[in-house]
């Protein structure tokens, strides 16, 4: 089981209200509805759902030369829907590359991308919920924050931690 598994593992749980992370001590400990649930000693499945999304990164471990190009082309100020037609890809490819293009740090400024407004709202929400699935995250933000944008927040922060900037 990979440590991205395990982390989803651990989520599940919490979302399901069996186990609780203290704040204080960074620690997890069983809830009321944990210690119940031991004591019943129920099957307990967790769905390969989980697993399965959980061994997909988020991002590239390497860019290739479809990221390249893209990013070749955003330097010279195309747009993400003038990339898309211009290379015969969704729109939802050239975020993609772009997001991977921000965690290799080819590109640094995430402003044409999110608003510093936003950046601080998902900036809050990231830190309030560290290791988190991008639905969980989505769904304590506000409506117009999109899963892009989230990950174009969690590209360039992991991009300038990874890289210790």
């Amino acid at each position: 089981m990979s440590v991205r598994q395990v982390i989803a593992v651990i989520t599940y749980l919490v979302e399901k209200g069996l186990i609780v992370r203290s704040a204080r001590h960074k620690n997890f400990t069983l809830t009321n509805v944990g210690r119940a649930f031991l004591k019943e000693k129920p099957e307990f499945y967790i769905p390969n759902s989980i697993l399965h999304v959980a061994s997909a990164p988020l991002f590239a471990s390497k860019l290739t030369t479809t990221h390249m190009a893209t990013l070749q082309f955003w330097q010279r100020k195309r747009s993400v829907a003038s990339i898309a037609k211009i290379r015969h890809i969704t729109e939802q490819i050239v975020e993609d590359h772009l997001v991977n293009l921000v965690y290799h740090g080819k590109i640094f400024d995430i402003g044409d991308f999110v608003d510093k407004e936003r950046q601080s709202v998902i900036q809050r929400v990231v830190a309030l919920h560290p290791n988190t699935r991008l639905k969980i995250l989505k769904d304590q933000l506000p409506e117009s924050i999109t899963f892009v944008q989230i990950k174009f927040m969690l590209a360039a922060q992991r991009h300038y931690v990874n890289n210790g900037i």
